[in-house]
């Protein structure tokens, strides 16, 4: 069965009623992994030119292929994804937890279900 949500007259109003029904708190909840997400594209960048740079370097030509560049761009996305994916599942967690902080439900998960929990 689906859970009833409140309607919300505006946004003024569903801020004020989270506030009071699940504390402040809880519209900053997941804010911090937010922030470190917005890594991913400049990681993403990073791993492209790098790639790009050594392809051109051991190809000796400047210009790449439709398809090499295709399969850097994958590759580089692939790379970046894979670091910050547990950033993502910390997020999804937090979203769903009631009480716990990015820092300590860090540590918990690398405590006590290993570091293999990030990424399943």
């Amino acid at each position: 069965m689906l859970k009833k949500y409140p309607e919300y007259k505006n946004i003024f109003h569903g801020l004020y009623v989270i506030m009071k029904t699940e504390g402040v708190q809880s519209l900053w909840v997941s804010t911090v992994p937010s922030l470190l997400l917005t890594s991913n594209p400049s990681l993403q960048f990073m791993f492209y030119e790098m790639l790009k740079r050594r392809i051109q370097a051991i190809s000796g030509s400047a210009n790449l292929s439709a398809t090499s560049i295709l399969l850097l761009a994958a590759t580089s996305k692939c790379l970046s994804t894979i670091i910050t994916y547990p950033l993502q599942m910390i997020q999804s967690k937090l979203r769903v937890s009631k009480s716990a902080s990015f820092i300590n439900y860090t540590y918990l998960i690398a405590h006590y279900q290993s570091i293999c929990f990030f990424f399943f």
